[in-house]
């Protein structure tokens, strides 16, 4: 058995465990970072996710952690390249949200409007006259679009590449293939138990999804966990956003176009003939369209709808982190819960977001000012 000591031990080295680790790092913490697999060693598509402010049209809190992720994006990539020595191909260039019909259309600019009365971006609206100036060959067949400039596109590959130099450079101990079988306090401290390994440790953050749930304490009260597909339509090079759930367009080399449909569940979907007929109609009858049908297996851990960021402990010490999109919230892990985990705010501001009215969120935390500095 080895027995490590640490400020911090991160359960899970996802993307949302690779920053909050990196943004703990940056602090001065000494951190364990701990994965059952090696997502650092896999390789990610190199195809560029949109980072969407408005595809988080919903509650409070989604509008507010999203705001926070874009106004906080450009300074944490020129941080994070300063000290990894690479780039995360980070570009901000806006993007487009499609709508088929009148009624699709009249339903966008319904919820564009209430968004922005909660605190988001600015989004505007497109009619099919606008929008096919903007992008010609979509055809007519499109009622109209909203508009973005506040969204993003970002490289998964170079990014998890950055972020685990970065973890290197830090002196992040990374222990791959080692999962954690359960967490405890023992003698005033945590300690984490995988396998062969003891960590013992002031603090816990779970980042592993919904297998958190299994890792919290039998002494503490975990929240309602639940699990829900993403929303985030991710597209390649300037195609816009397609109305339909987590699907991602590639162009292969012989020309032809793949529509990745991960997390599109079968039954609540439309099947892949109807994604594969609408798909070309957007694009000119695209002939070679091929549809790709896999499970997406990162679940999402939320808590009534929302982001969950929880302080399961009273005194803050051991956390439940889980986000929407762990791409687009790399600089609120990286910043605003890197200094909650840390203990330099206060643990009912962060759980603040998951409230359903804005009085309940914290105007200095929500109004996109805290980078990853």
């Amino acid at each position: 058995m080895t027995a490590l000591a640490a400020d911090v031990t991160v359960v899970g080295a996802g993307f949302t465990g690779m920053a909050l680790a990196y943004g703990l790092a940056r602090r001065g913490a000494r951190v364990t970072l701990l994965d059952a697999r090696d997502p650092l060693g896999e390789l990610l598509p190199s195809v560029a996710p949109m980072l969407a402010q408005q595809a988080s049209l919903g509650g409070v809190s989604a509008v507010h952690l999203t705001r926070l992720a874009v106004n906080s994006w450009t300074d944490c990539d020129a941080e994070l390249t300063d000290i990894a020595g690479c780039h995360s191909q980070f570009r901000r260039d806006g993007g487009l949200f499609l709508c088929r019909d009148e009624d699709a259309l009249s339903a966008r600019a319904a919820d564009v409007q209430g968004a922005q009365k909660r605190g988001a971006s600015a989004v505007e609206m497109l009619d099919a006259a606008a929008l096919g100036r903007l992008v010609p060959h979509l055809g007519r067949d499109i009622a109209g679009a909203s508009y973005c400039a506040d969204d993003a596109r970002i490289s998964p590959h170079a990014l998890r590449r950055a972020l685990a130099l970065a973890l290197v450079r830090l002196g992040v101990d990374y222990r791959a293939h080692c999962r954690v079988q359960w967490v405890r306090e023992q003698g005033g401290e945590w300690v984490v138990m995988a396998q062969g390994l003891a960590v013992g440790c002031g603090r816990v953050a779970l980042a592993c999804g919904l297998d958190s749930v299994a890792l919290v304490p039998t002494s503490l009260a975990p929240p309602e966990l639940s699990s829900r597909p993403a929303s985030v339509v991710q597209l390649q090079a300037l195609l816009p956003f397609m109305p339909f759930a987590c699907a991602q367009f590639s162009q292969a080399g012989d020309g032809s176009v793949h529509l990745d449909t991960r997390g599109l569940e079968d039954g609540v979907c439309d099947s892949a003939e109807v994604i594969r007929a609408r798909a070309a109609s957007f694009y000119g009858g695209l002939g070679q369209l091929r549809v790709v049908r896999s499970w997406h297996g990162d679940a999402i851990a939320s808590a009534g709808g929302t982001p969950c960021y929880q302080p399961l402990d009273t005194d803050a010490r051991c956390w439940l982190v889980a986000a929407p999109d762990p791409i687009f919230m790399v600089p609120v892990h990286a910043g605003l819960v890197a200094d909650a985990v840390a203990g330099r705010v206060p643990p009912h501001a962060l759980v603040a977001f998951q409230q359903s009215s804005d009085a309940a969120v914290n105007p200095s935390l929500a109004s996109g000012k805290r980078g990853c500095k």
